[in-house]
């Protein structure tokens, strides 16, 4: 790790990490014994001194009631891509589909509809919140599409861990 911290009563922690003349292009890992691990991939390559990042980690009683509402079970040597879109002006996005390029038969595909996660939606509604569960380990693509234009927004390369949400938030490619 490059860094570590502990959040506050408000879960709110400050990290320090190298910037080189690239940027910081990476996650940040958050882990407690009532959640699900995470891996927060940035939206960009941080290159500014100063940065602010904000993610949602779910308690294992919030994931094994996803679980239950979606009919699946999470398979301990998969991962699970979480994602939450957003349009130019930062405010969620509607109407986007997430693929994964890695996800297979045994992956499970939903959207969030009034905050309800469904397996039969086909798009992301108001809140912008996608799943895919159960995606094999390793390198994947998320390619997020943007259904009335049929244009990618984006896509960024991120990794899964098993037993591990891999969430990102996405904003449309400059």
């Amino acid at each position: 790790p490059l860094s570590n911290g502990v959040t506050d009563a408000m879960g709110a922690a400050m990290l320090t990490v190298p910037t080189g003349t690239a940027g910081f292009d990476g996650y940040v890992e958050v882990s407690d014994p009532k959640l699900v691990p995470q891996l927060a991939f940035l939206p960009n390559a941080v290159t500014s001194s100063s940065y602010s990042y904000s993610t949602v980690a779910l308690t294992t009683n919030t994931f094994n009631l996803v679980q239950t509402i979606l009919k699946l079970k999470a398979d301990a040597s998969r991962g699970h891509v979480g994602v939450v879109l957003y349009d130019c002006k930062n405010v969620a996005a509607p109407g986007v589909s997430i693929a994964v390029s890695t996800s297979d038969a045994q992956s499970t595909s939903a959207y969030f509809v009034n905050m309800v996660p469904m397996t039969s939606a086909t798009e992301t509604d108001a809140s912008g919140f996608g799943l895919v569960a159960n995606v094999p380990v390793g390198p994947t693509t998320v390619t997020a599409t943007v259904n009335a234009l049929g244009k990618p927004m984006g896509k960024p390369e991120i990794f899964v861990r098993a037993g591990t949400i891999s969430a990102l938030a996405l904003q449309p490619l400059p």
